[in-house]
């Protein structure tokens, strides 16, 4: 078994650094929450992001997404046909507009592909928006990532796609907002991360104390 990168002192949160399909057979997990590549040439040390090498990042991921329990992947407009037909799309927002184009316009939404039973209406509470409009720009000043998404979306999704009792997983960390969004919300993660820089930056946000 790899060894943890860092592990938090109670245990609930583990990094691992490395590439996740080498990983990922190795873990157990309930639920997956992740922010994707998208193919745009970010620069990932270990992995060139390009349109085709996502396609089969996508491919080999996809017996885990569609494996767990539930899952939630961004995966960008023109990349969502790369992943596995999933049971629905959420979508985030920018308000009141946005200033970043598409082909065909401002580029005002993007999508998250869902996989699994809602875990609200399966405990019968009833169902909750599929939308979430943010109005918070990334923080950088103490994230080196290029594209981190901001944190209250991040919060939104892991509240709104997993249970209080997962083990949540994302196998493309980042910076770790995937990770301090569970943190916040008092849920186990695990995030695996093919960068070491991005790894030392999560561990840096995860020392912080809980915001929520």
């Amino acid at each position: 078994m790899t060894e943890p990168y860092w592990t938090s002192d109670d245990g609930r949160l583990v990094i691992y650094h490395g590439d996740c399909r080498e990983i990922l057979p190795l873990l157990t997990f309930d639920a997956i929450v992740t922010d994707a590549p998208y193919g745009v040439g970010v620069d990932y040390d270990g992995f060139d992001d390009t349109d085709l090498n996502v396609a089969g990042l996508a491919a080999d991921v996809a017996p885990y997404l569609l494996g767990a329990t539930r899952a939630a992947v961004f995966s960008g407009v023109p990349q969502m046909w790369m992943w596995p037909r999933p049971k629905w799309v959420l979508c985030w927002s920018y308000a009141p507009t946005t200033n970043q184009f598409s082909p065909w316009g401002y580029a005002q939404w993007q999508p998250i592909l869902v996989y699994g039973a809602d875990p609200f209406l399966a405990q019968g509470l009833g169902p909750r928006p599929t939308v979430y409009t943010n109005t918070v720009l990334p923080d950088k000043r103490h994230n080196a990532h290029p594209c981190p998404k901001p944190e209250p979306i991040m919060r939104w999704v892991v509240g709104r796609v997993t249970a209080d009792d997962d083990l949540i997983l994302d196998p493309f960390m980042g910076s770790g907002t995937t990770l301090r969004a569970a943190a916040d919300l008092g849920r186990r993660a695990i995030g695996i991360e093919i960068n070491e820089d991005y790894c030392r930056i999560a561990v840096e946000r995860l020392r912080q104390g809980v915001l929520l």
